[in-house]
């Protein structure tokens, strides 16, 4: 009652309770519902499951998403996080990290969900990056697009570096960017341009520290 009901007093205090093997309620919680849903749905339910009742949940999840709480309209702070709309994305499937935060605590809990092409009317990454010009070094040489072989020969200006989701991670000289500098383990797209911002090339790179 005087520090809140998962305030880290009240969290030590559950955990020597349960230390004695006396149980009581504990403030961790997860996210519960789907792992895998098609794009052409334009929907995926996600809920709080376990922990104690109440309490004000902020959901992290992608900002081009259109998505509400449990019920149709409100704001997606609750116990639930109803998505109604994603966008149209280059290629699938597409990874995503959803989280939710407990306000108050710093209690928090991650759930992974795959957006995939139940029609398989879109390309994967590679057809993508393929038909962009953009594929492995064996297509760009292979002489069956000259005009892209052409454009690799320019010297590139400008890099961008996107990772898996589209996100922007880096826009400039490409000698200005050490690999070192990524946030992340993964894989990252570099697009290459010329002085004229024309496309050049793009590029596949797999980072591990």
């Amino acid at each position: 009652e005087e520090y809140g009901t998962c305030s880290p007093e009240s969290r030590a205090v559950r955990a020597a309770w349960q230390t004695i093997c006396i149980g009581t309620s504990t403030c961790n919680f997860s996210i519960a519902g789907v792992n895998e849903v098609c794009e052409e749905g334009d929907s995926l339910h996600l809920f709080i499951s376990g922990g104690v009742s109440g309490g004000t949940f902020n959901w992290i999840f992608p900002y081009e998403w259109t998505a509400e709480g449990c019920s149709p309209g409100s704001n997606p702070n609750g116990l639930c996080l109803n998505v109604t709309d994603f966008p149209k994305y280059n290629w699938y499937p597409q990874y995503f990290q959803v989280k939710a935060v407990r306000l108050g605590t710093g209690l928090q809990a991650t759930r992974t969900v795959k957006l995939r092409d139940c029609l398989g009317d879109d390309p994967t990454c590679d057809e993508y990056y393929s038909f962009t010009g953009g594929g492995s070094e064996e297509y760009r040489s292979s002489g069956t697009n000259n005009l892209a072989f052409e454009e690799h020969q320019r010297l590139p200006h400008t890099l961008k570096i996107f990772d898996m989701n589209g996100r922007p991670i880096y826009s400039g000289a490409p000698n200005g960017f050490q690999k070192n500098n990524l946030p992340n383990n993964g894989l990252f797209i570099f697009v290459y341009f010329d002085e004229n911002s024309s496309f050049i090339k793009s590029d596949k790179v797999v980072h591990i520290r």
